[in-house]
C-alpha cells in the first residue's frame, strides 16, 4: 500500500537534515559543486517528503510520486514532478500505475485519449498496468483498441482469448500465431476456424506465387521477343 506515516522523530529527521547539510557545506569547501548540488538537492527531497509523511523520508522520487498518486493526490505528485524537473515519459508511468492501482478506471480512459498522454504511453501500457493489477476486463478494453498486430494476437491468446486472437493473426497473416492458438485451445469451434483461417492464408499464398511465376514468365518472354525483333531487324537491314 502507500507509504503510512511511519516512527519517525522530529529529532531523527533534523538529525538527517543537519547530517546532509554538513556534507554540502563540505563539498562546497572542496570546490565540489556537483555534490554540492546533489545534497542540497536531496535535503530540498526530504524536507518536502516529511512533509507528507515521515515514512517517505529517504526514498526516491519516483517512489514519492507514485506515493501521491497511490494517495489520489495528483496536485501534489505535479508539485513534486516540477520541483524535481521529472520528464514527462517517467512521470506519466508513475501516473498511470498509480491510477491501475487504485483502479480510478474512467481517469485511465481519459488518459488514454489524451494525444499529449500517448506521446509517451501506449495503449499495451495501459493493458499492462490493468494486468499488474489482476484487472483482466480493464486491461482487455485497452488491447481491444490497438491495431492488429502481433503484440495483440499474442496478448489475446496469452489471456485465452481465442476467437479474437484468432481474428487478430489471420488478419495480419501469421500462421505461427495460428497454429499457436490451435495447440492451447481445446474448442473444436476455434479449431475449426483456425484450420479455415490457415486455409485461406496457404491459398492466398500460393495463388501469390503462382501470379508471380506468372509475371516473371511473361516479362521473360517478352525479353525474348524484343530480343528476336532486334535480330530479325538487323538481318533485314
Amino acid at each position: 500500500l502507500y507509504a503510512e506515516a511511519a516512527c519517525m522523530t522530529l529529532q531523527d529527521f533534523r538529525e538527517k537534515m543537519r547530517l546532509l547539510a554538513a556534507s554540502a557545506a563540505e563539498f562546497e569547501k572542496a570546490n565540489n559543486t556537483s555534490k554540492c548540488k546533489l545534497s542540497l538537492e536531496q535535503a530540498k527531497l526530504w524536507e518536502m517528503q516529511h512533509s507528507v509523511a515521515d515514512s517517505l523520508v529517504g526514498t526516491s522520487l519516483h517512489h514519492t510520486i507514485l506515493d501521491c498518486f497511490k494517495r489520489n493526490n495528483e496536485e501534489l505528485a505535479e508539485k513534486f514532478k516540477k520541483e524535481f524537473k521529472l520528464k514527462e515519459a517517467t512521470y506519466r508511468r508513475l501516473q498511470l500505475n498509480g491510477l491501475a492501482f487504485c483502479k480510478n478506471w474512467p481517469k485511465m480512459e481519459e488518459l488514454s485519449r489524451d494525444k499529449n498522454v500517448l506521446k509517451h504511453l501506449s495503449l499495451m501500457d495501459f493493458a499492462q498496468a490493468c494486468f499488474d493489477t489482476n484487472d483482466e476486463t480493464e486491461g482487455i478494453h485497452y488491447v481491444e483498441r490497438l491495431p492488429d498486430s502481433g503484440d495483440k494476437a499474442f496478448t489475446l491468446l496469452r489471456l485465452k482469448h481465442y476467437s479474437e486472437a484468432l481474428e487478430c493473426a489471420f488478419n495480419i497473416g501469421n500462421v505461427g500465431i495460428l497454429m499457436a492458438i490451435k495447440s492451447s485451445c481445446d474448442d473444436s469451434n476455434v479449431i475449426r476456424k483456425v484450420n479455415d483461417r490457415i486455409a485461406v492464408l496457404s491459398e492466398q499464398d500460393s495463388e501469390m506465387s503462382d501470379s508471380t511465376v506468372h509475371s516473371r514468365s511473361r516479362g521473360l518472354s517478352a525479353v525474348v521477343a524484343d530480343s528476336l525483333q532486334d535480330k530479325a531487324g538487323c538481318a533485314q537491314q
